[in-house]
């Protein structure tokens, strides 16, 4: 784990008080200064993003205890902002409230003005901090909360009490005797802690006590306000302000890098898209000549199908068995007739259905019809004499060839 940065608000405008917190807990000496110095210290980190827990001004926070039923339990974020309506003088949808963890009834929340809350969270991140929590400056110091013992401190004239689990309030030195009288009203210490950064802090403490608490048992405590930090205070990041995934860190780390991809995928589909075209542009003329082609074979009629149709009148032209085609059965039979002098063709027929070529012949004697079938039969093809007939001084033949 990487040093943290805890970031208090000061009370003085446009000032800040800072230190780094390691993974033991352990604090450095706190510096302060304004958002031009801190700008610098963090620009030295040389981090795109610093994990922070900011801590506000206790006068900007109003910290409550209030009841409630077990049965509601699981809906106290919804339900308890109807029970501060009448002690808050403007609208409860205005303010941030943070809830605490309930016990015995009781839950301690604190709120405050959602817009301040909203602007001083967004300048923070502006510095290029990743806020991780965010507490009120009196809670952050440990308690005891089962036992009745108050944290007073002094910091920066300001008195900072600490008088119940998630329950304090800061105020100016000025109104520290009416803020302590009127708690005092509501309850009472059984001991309390005075603390300060040094001795004479300390006596400024104690003569700002009213006697209710001058006659309690106090322990003194000399630190400074970023010592012994804790962690189990009420947490303001919560609801609207909940830590969530840092999206615009990501997108500055790699805004660079999408922004080239992004190019180089504009690039890619304009290349594609120009490729469709061309290729659609070289299918036209394929189609084309194609079209040109085929109308070479089918000179009438609609082509709907160029492909298809040439490709269904060639299958017309060839047997639906495995014998020969017209053309085979043709180019070996029509020169075994014609090596016959005597021998003269009347008539051809071919049947597609199965194969066979017949041919009516005329010659002088039936020796010639033998004499062509025999030939036939060297060259591979079946042949046969069919109807022989003799009309005067001649006979005429039918020959059934097949393969």
């Amino acid at each position: 784990m990487s040093a943290q940065l805890v970031l208090s608000l000061s009370s003085v405008p446009n000032q800040f008080r800072w230190c780094w917190r390691d993974a033991q807990g352990n604090t450095e000496k706190a510096v302060t200064g304004d958002q031009a110095k801190l700008q610098s210290v963090i620009n030295a980190q040389g981090k795109s993003s610093i994990e922070t827990w900011l801590i506000l001004p206790g006068e900007k926070c109003v910290t409550r205890e209030l009841e409630y039923n077990e049965k509601e339990k699981k809906h106290l974020r919804n339900l308890l902002p109807f029970q501060l309506e009448e002690s808050l003088i403007g609208d409860v949808e205005d303010i941030h409230l943070a809830i605490a963890s309930p016990r015995n009834g009781k839950i301690s929340i604190a709120y405050a003005d959602k817009d301040w809350i909203k602007e001083q969270i967004e300048r923070i991140k502006n510095l290029g901090l990743d806020i991780i929590r965010c507490s009120v400056l009196p809670l952050i110091w440990g308690q005891n909360s089962e036992a009745n013992e108050w944290i007073m401190a002094i910091y920066e004239q300001q008195l900072h009490v600490h008088y119940g689990a998630d329950l304090g309030f800061s105020v100016p030195l000025s109104q520290s005797a009416r803020a302590l009288t009127l708690l005092l009203a509501e309850r009472k210490p059984e001991s309390i802690i005075l603390r300060a950064a040094d001795e004479s802090s300390i006596a400024e403490l104690e003569s700002i006590l009213p006697a209710a608490l001058q006659e309690l048992p106090r322990t003194h405590e000399i630190k400074s306000w970023n010592q012994n930090l804790s962690m189990t205070s009420v947490d303001l990041c919560q609801g609207e302000f909940s830590r969530r995934l840092p999206v615009e860190r990501w997108w500055k780390l790699w805004k660079s890098v999408m922004t080239f991809a992004g190019i180089c995928l504009l690039i890619a589909l304009v290349s594609l898209i120009i490729q469709i075209r061309q290729l659609n542009k070289e299918n036209l003329q394929i189609r084309a000549a194609t079209e040109k082609a085929a109308r070479l074979a089918i000179p009438q009629g609609k082509l709907t199908n160029p492909e298809r149709q040439v490709a269904n009148l060639l299958s017309q032209l060839q047997p639906t068995h495995q014998s020969a085609g017209l053309m085979e059965l043709l180019s070996i039979s029509l020169p075994a007739v014609s090596q016959s002098a005597d021998v003269k063709i009347k008539a051809l027929n071919f049947s597609q259905e199965t194969g066979e070529l017949a041919i009516s012949l005329q010659a002088k004697d039936f020796s010639a019809f033998e004499k062509i079938t025999s030939q036939l039969k060297e060259r591979g093809l079946s042949a046969e004499v069919l109807n022989v007939n003799a009309q005067g001084e001649s006979q005429t033949a039918r020959l059934r060839i097949h393969k």
